[in-house]
């Protein structure tokens, strides 16, 4: 079916076309009306344009085939953000109505209210694709959603809420893109298939700073509390005013981070032994703890990182702090951008005793020289 331009898609137009098998929705709808779509039981993927700005309640319940859904927002409404009340999770389009092939989902979100409600909705079981191009990601929008295997999110999407995937254990990798600047804490509680994710920035927001409070590390966005498939991780960071330390449980099959943004703050991947990469881009200007003017990695930034193989020390950082790859028992590669000029003391001072350029040009030694001979000391670069 193809809907023509300038009609929008009334309440049940589509109701009970079992037979359906694809339809294409021009650029001109802007809204798809209550039960929709509902027991269109032979769809099997379905694309929302961006002109549509509201979607009714249970649009597409029955729809037992879907695998895969573009939305231009989740709920039942563009616009909405952390300050409205109904941010509608996932479900909603789907309904609170149980049908042949419908998995029972517990969402949380929020309601009338300040107040977090929640509502039992029948999601297809087949469901394992969801693109989201534009909107917020609000709390819970993804909650207990098993059945997914991927989530893509669009450039458009600014936040991502609290608890927004919590529960999508099926899902194996992930990637925020860099138009997202805040990041709720839990985002990812229970995500325990993950295996690979890429950040815009490691903690709740962009633009922190090692100037700033509440520098949090890269077990804020999986949560303090447990869950099978979690590993309780202790992770040091700034807080309020001083270093404080909690207990993250993050996905014990996380193996890959990738960070586009931001700077790597005091303890950012602390004790996560789980990770064998880590990707850090050249526009990352600070690891650790020291001034964003300087480019560094910072004391203890990878302690114990201890399935970390391999890294790459770009030609920007200019020092390195003490025990920064202690306990980092699997580093058997460092590369060196430029292992010219660099120094060692046992304050983090300019002085110190030189390191042949030589002996920096080989990651074997290099990683050595990193994880064992001169782990305790600071490194700077003139």
């Amino acid at each position: 079916v193809i809907i023509n331009s300038g009609e929008n898609i009334g309440s049940s137009a589509f109701s009970e076309c079992s037979s359906l098998t694809s339809i294409t929705i021009p650029n001109s709808v802007t809204s798809i009306g209550v039960w929709a779509f509902r027991a269109c039981s032979s769809l099997t993927s379905i694309t929302i344009p961006d002109s549509v700005t509201s979607i009714g309640s249970s649009a597409f319940s029955g729809c037992s085939s879907l695998a895969s859904i573009t939305l231009p927002f989740i709920g039942a409404e563009a616009g909405v953000t952390s300050s409205d009340t109904y941010q509608y999770p996932l479900g909603y389009i789907f309904g609170t109505s149980s049908y042949t092939g419908g998995t029972e989902v517990i969402q949380s979100y929020y309601g009338s209210s300040s107040y977090t409600t929640s509502s039992t909705y029948y999601i297809p079981s087949t469901l394992r694709s969801v693109t989201v191009t534009g909107g917020n990601i609000l709390y819970g929008a993804f909650e207990s959603c098993s059945m997914l295997t991927s989530i893509t999110i669009g450039d458009s999407v600014t936040s991502i809420g609290i608890y927004a995937f919590s529960g999508c254990s099926s899902l194996t990798s992930i990637t925020i893109p860099d138009s997202v600047t805040s990041i709720g804490s839990s985002a990812f509680r229970g995500c325990s298939s993950l295996e690979s994710i890429t950040l815009p920035f490691i903690g709740a927001k962009a633009g922190v700073t090692s100037n700033d409070t509440y520098q949090y590390p890269l077990g804020y966005i999986f949560g303090t509390y447990s869950y099978t498939g979690g590993t309780e991780v202790t992770q040091s960071y700034y807080g309020s005013s001083s270093y404080t330390t909690s207990s993250y449980y993050i996905p014990s099959t996380l193996r890959s981070v990738t960070v586009t943004g931001g700077n790597i703050l005091y303890g950012a991947f602390y004790n996560c032994s789980s990770l064998t990469s880590i990707t850090i881009p050249d526009n990352v200007t600070s690891i650790g703890e020291y001034a964003d003017s300087v480019t560094s990695i910072g004391s203890e930034a990878f302690y114990n990182c201890s399935m970390l193989t391999s890294i790459t020390i770009p030609d920007n950082v200019t020092s390195i702090g003490s025990e920064a790859f202690r306990g980092c028992s699997s580093l058997t590669s460092a590369t060196f951008e430029n292992t010219q000029g660099w120094r060692r003391s046992t304050l983090s001072s300019a002085s110190g005793t030189s390191i042949s350029s030589s002996y920096l040009a080989d990651p074997a030694t290099a990683a050595t020289y990193l994880t064992d001979t001169y782990y305790y000391y600071y490194w700077k670069r003139s």
